[in-house]
């Protein structure tokens, strides 16, 4: 085994690998130095926060009660709770203190009031934080509108050409055709052939069908733009232009034409086509780029119906219009405000799609906005898929469904009060949703089957509207770095602990949105969110007892103090979360719960595991209990408090073989089936409740004390402790290396003069820390390890969840 004693002291010097553990080339040997480490360096991942929240108001009057969470993350889940209490008239604000991940940004002060009435405010961390009480309405009975479908007194439906209904009184005997012309007339021409006579508007009467040799293409002198009424049946079973001439269907009329094309109609009064209410047009495909079309009856193409080249189509109120597929392009406008029903539906190229307040649309196909085309949804829409691609726009004022969304390169606005719903939904490459405050954006399933990235969910939400709220019903994926950014005042509804292959990366909630696993946001019922029964507050009744459960930390320890270590920090691995017992009244801390899991025993030492809780006397503990029933021989004298000391030392185990079982080196080498773990708790109670900042993660002082295999005696000398972290009293450190005058005089290497030097033994890592394999240098296996010591901690604060060399990880 190769030591490097510590003892040259250097201002600053470098990271690079060391040796312990018989390492060799390959194995993490030889690495020349990269990074500086300031000598100061206290190698600490947390910072310390103490908060005080104040009494809410609910319209200017003070609640009975409120109750406070603190959450260190926007996921809104109890694993994030750091703090919680209760505020009252006797107690008016709830003072608190919480240890932090560094790289926690954001605290999430959510207020419940007694009638389960939720408010969240986002506050940037800092040492010291006063929230001021929220402002808050109560639940109310949302106001409800009738989903059913009630007509809208006011609809943005333009006004349009419209023409009056004729009878054949209205027409001299020349203009109204009985039977089919034995040869082609030219409507409005002087040259017709009688009995015609040339006329502005020609009638064919009810009880008449018509059959052919009609030209509706007008320009011809006198009347270039005649109209035909139609109140029998016409047949054309040929293609036909309808030019400057117009073909009306009176009600009970009946036209059919093969296919139907409409143009050269820029500059005319009427529109190419007008459909009465009760009449009916059928074709087997259109292409319309005429000025205008207009439908107030029936509307049947059993083909493609096809408008182009800035022609305008209007299906009003009572009209049905129905297609075997729907091509709106090249800059297009079809307005709706009856109902529109067809298979595929494709809006392209700066086309338009207005369906207004009363409008219903039904596509038994896909919906394709894309190419700078525009969707202004006032209506309701269902749809078995939205495809929105290249610029295409999507305005939801009202209610929209469809059974999958795919957007890329596409925008989304979602008006207040109205929902955008799916299954599964799919966006990528730039898209962006906007969605304002009370409105619901809802769906199966969010990039669960495939990743999209450089996505944006923003809501516009205010600080005294509603949130705007995005539910994920069963499956959803967003990553950190390449995903979703859900933006703003939003409430994602999502269970993030449901399953590990589909989770939303709490990076991708900022600026305000926050994630549950159940909807608080109270949205009223309407036609235009889908007629879904509003979310009813759970009450808040006033809690007896307070537990916050605490966030898991991994200690991780090099067993060579005070000799240089080959830094795998896999010596003694072990995962902790400390569960606090709160006083509602005082906020004070009756007892806790330490919940601790050994990982790995990456040594060949005897090591034991305690933690002296710093601020706390040994006197001022009344009881320690354990799980762990094979506490053996080793450097403790037994699992309770531990005697002879000023503060409360509590050891969990006395060697990582009474817990692993026998063995070196267990669960550190790769290729070698690893040992099962068991989770043990050990709860401290106290003789009074202490102060919170008293039983802080900070304030726990965690240490490892080492006993050679070989010797066969244990002692109490050798501790092994974090950086600015003292030793008990029971520990031998005269004759090392470390003085009181240096910064960190305890458990920081003075160095080699070349390398090592000012390194640790021990690191307190948040969450569950995957640790380097046996003789992997964790600071070659974390790609920015060497960057975050080098600047003394003030960059890439989450090395630790950021890139790492999978191949040197256990």
């Amino acid at each position: 085994m190769k030591r490097l004693f510590a003892v040259a002291l250097f201002a600053t010097t470098f990271l690079a690998i060391s040796c312990q553990k018989e390492t060799s080339e390959g194995e993490g040997g030889g690495q020349q130095p990269v990074a500086a480490v300031p000598a100061d360096f206290d190698w600490k991942m947390t910072r310390d926060v103490s908060a005080a929240v104040g009494m809410p108001s609910v319209s200017g009057l003070a609640p009975d009660y409120a109750v406070v969470r603190i959450y260190s993350s926007p996921v809104l889940a109890d694993g994030n709770i750091v703090a919680m209490g209760v505020v009252k008239a006797s107690q008016p604000v709830f003072s608190t203190a919480m240890t932090l991940p560094a790289g926690v940004r954001n605290l999430y002060v959510q207020t419940t009031l007694p009638d389960g009435t939720v408010s969240v405010s986002m506050q940037p961390v800092s040492a010291t934080l006063n929230v001021a009480g929220a402002v808050m309405k109560s639940a109310e009975a949302p106001k409800i509108r009738i989903s059913a479908a009630t007509r809208s007194e006011s609809s943005s439906m333009p006004g349009y050409p419209t023409l009056s209904v004729k009878a054949e009184s209205d027409f001299a005997e020349g203009a109204v055709i009985r039977q089919t012309p034995a040869g082609n007339i030219d409507l409005g021409a002087s040259w017709i052939a009688k009995p015609y006579a040339a006329a502005a508007e020609y009638y064919i009467p009810a009880g008449a069908e018509i059959t052919g040799n009609i030209n509706l293409n007008g320009k011809f002198s006198p009347h270039s733009a005649p109209v035909l009424y139609v109140a029998g049946k016409l047949t054309l079973d040929t293609s036909v232009t309808v030019g400057q001439a117009t073909l009306a269907v009176l009600p009970g009329g009946e036209v059919y034409i093969k296919e139907a094309k409409a143009n050269l109609q820029q500059n005319a009064v009427n529109p190419a086509i007008y459909v009465f209410e009760g009449g009916t047009f059928t074709t087997d495909k259109t292409s319309f780029s005429c000025k205008t079309v207009v439908n107030e009856g029936t509307f049947v193409v059993n083909g493609l119906f096809n408008v182009n080249t800035s022609c305008e189509f209007y299906n009003g109120a009572t009209a049905v219009l129905q297609a075997g597929e729907v091509e709106v392009t090249n800059k297009a406008k079809l307005y709706n405000d009856g109902k529109i029903e067809s298979a595929d539906f494709q809006l392209n190229t700066y086309a338009e799609l207005h369906n207004c307040e009363n409008g219903t649309v039904a596509i038994d196909g896909t919906f394709y906005v894309t190419n700078y085309s525009v969707t202004y949804q006032k209506g309701v829409a269902r749809m078995d898929r939205l495809e929105a691609r290249g610029g295409g726009t999507l305005y939801v004022n009202c209610h929209t469904a469809a059974d999958d969304v795919i957007a890329e390169g596409a925008k989304f606005y979602i008006a207040s009060g109205s929902g955008l719903d799916a299954g599964t939904v799919y966006f990528n490459s730039n898209t962006e949703l906007y969605a304002a405050a009370g409105s619901i954006f809802s769906m199966d399933e969010y990039n669960a089957s495939r990743s999209g990235g450089n996505v944006r969910i923003v809501s516009q939400a205010q600080a005294d509207q509603p949130m705007a709220v995005v539910v994920i019903r069963e499956k959803g994926v967003s990553s950190r770095y390449y995903g979703t950014k859900f933006e703003g005042l939003m409430e994602v509804v999502y269970d993030n602990a449901a399953d590990a292959k589909y989770v939303i990366d709490a990076g991708s909630l900022i600026d305000g949105a926050v994630m549950r696993d159940r909807q608080t946001v109270v949205i009223a019922e309407s036609k235009c969110n889908g007629g879904k029964e509003p979310v009813t507050p759970d009450p808040e009744p006033e809690p007896e007892i307070i537990e916050v459960i605490g966030a898991p930390y991994t200690y991780c320890f090099e067993d060579g103090w005070p000799w240089i270590g080959d830094y795998d920090m896999n010596d003694v691995v072990v995962v902790t979360g400390i569960d606090r017992l709160v006083n509602k009244e005082s906020g004070k801390v009756g007892s806790i719960r330490i919940n601790w899991e050994l990982k790995a025993a990456g040594a060949a030492h005897l090591n034991a595991f305690a933690v002296q809780l710093d601020k706390v006397a040994a006197s001022q503990v009344a009881s320690v209990e354990t799980t762990n029933t094979a506490f053996g021989k080793g450097a403790f004298a037994g699992p309770g408090l531990e005697s002879g000391n000023e503060y409360a030392v509590i050891p969990l185990f006395n060697t990582a073989q009474e817990i692993l079982g026998e063995g070196t080196y267990i669960n550190t080498s790769k290729g070698t089936a690893p040992v099962p773990t068991v989770k043990h708790t050990t709860t401290v109670t106290f003789t009074q409740p202490v102060d919170a900042a008293a039983v802080l993660e900070s304030a726990v002082n965690a240490f490892i004390v080492v006993n050679s295999k070989s010797s066969g005696v244990f002692s109490r000398d050798t501790e092994v402790h974090m950086p600015t972290y003292k030793p008990t009293g029971f520990a031998v450190v005269s004759g090392n290396t470390f003085t009181e005058a240096e910064p960190y005089k305890y458990f920081v290497s003075k160095g080699t003069g070349m390398k090592d030097n000012y390194m640790m033994w021990a690191l307190m890592i948040p969450g569950e820390f995957r640790y380097p394999a046996e003789r992997k240098d964790i600071r070659t296996a974390y790609t920015y390890f060497n960057a975050w010591a080098a600047s003394g901690g003030a960059q890439h604060v989450d090395w630790y969840e950021d890139e790492a060399d999978e191949d040197m990880l256990y």
